[in-house]
């Protein structure tokens, strides 16, 4: 039995990995993070009343020490973006596995010694980027070798107090690009239009628009071409299609795993198993990325130069 810990449980994502992890075997919740005496209270409450179900209930703890030092392997990461910092460096301080909610940090330059730091441990670092846990966008990647353009168009307006939009939204296609093409692009220009984002990103061999809108109207659309196919993935929908000489063929899998399972399945695998994982470079990447998008703006749509060695 893997036994995690979990740093803000009665947040939207703290729920989500409550929820996932109790229908899952051989894993559970043994230590919950709670901030202050009225929080670990309401906590009590919210179980009290069935809001939140575990398999076993959990010890909780305000002490931080006290809670990294209890009876658990890792740590989930859950709490607002501005404590992800401070939560990792105590994990790797007291040796937990950590499994992080994305964005990893605010600022990628003030993360720099958590990836150094991380680099030297056999501790396993994995950033929830969820579009890399869904089962539809692993079978894309398995499918393409050499894309030659990619767009991605996401919209939403779920408003986080402790992240910008354009961090929060942002992330999410920078790091698909990154993951696809498996390097940093050699410039990036971004303008903004009130709540509509444009971002071209120029990785020599390929290419990449994103679109980012500020709306109700939920929308996740990943286009990728190569030399002689067109791949349109609707997240949304979950709807994966290919396009080979203008025939529009639908492409299905038998087992659609949810890519919360995805992430908590292959991040307690490697616990059980010791085969690292470790994707916090993609994490630190796709934050500076965003710096990079913020310059753009800032300076009227102008393109900016990228540090392709950044993290290699």
């Amino acid at each position: 039995m893997i036994k995690l810990g979990l740093i803000w449980a009665m947040g939207k994502w703290g729920r989500n990995y409550i929820s996932t992890i109790n229908d899952l075997e051989n894993i559970k919740i043994e230590s919950v993070l709670c901030k202050s005496e009225e929080s670990e209270a309401r906590f009590y409450d919210l179980l009290e009343k069935n809001e939140i179900k575990f398999k076993l209930p959990p010890r909780t703890f305000i002490d931080v020490t006290k809670f990294f030092n209890s009876e658990i392997e890792g740590v989930i990461v859950a709490s607002p973006l501005s404590t992800h910092n401070f939560y990792c460096s105590q994990a790797i301080r007291l040796n937990k596995h950590i499994l992080c909610e994305k964005p990893f940090v605010s600022l990628a330059r003030e993360a720099d010694y958590l990836y150094k730091w991380l680099n030297e441990t056999n501790l396993n670092c994995l950033i929830n980027h969820i579009d890399l846990f869904r089962t539809y966008y692993r079978l894309l990647k398995d499918s393409i070798s050499q894309p030659t353009f990619i767009e991605y168009e996401i919209a939403g307006n779920i408003q986080r107090e402790d992240c910008s939009f354009l961090l929060d939204y942002g992330v999410h296609p920078l790091v698909v690009c990154l993951d696809l093409i498996g390097k940093l692009p050699q410039t990036l220009l971004a303008i903004q239009d009130k709540n509509y984002y444009k971002l071209k990103v120029d990785f020599g061999d390929c290419k990449a628009r994103i679109i980012l809108i500020d709306s109700p109207n939920k929308k996740r659309n990943l286009d990728v071409w190569e030399q002689n196919s067109h791949y349109y993935y609707n997240m949304i929908n979950d709807d994966l299609f290919i396009n080979k000489e203008d025939d529009w063929n639908k492409i299905r899998v038998e087992n659609n795993v949810l890519p919360l399972n995805n992430t908590v399945n292959e991040f307690t695998n490697s616990i059980d198993s010791k085969n690292k994982v470790f994707n916090c470079k993609l994490g630190l990447q796709t934050v500076y990325l965003i710096e990079k998008a913020q310059e753009s703006i800032k300076e009227n749509g102008k393109i900016v130069e990228i540090d392709k060695d950044l993290y290699s």
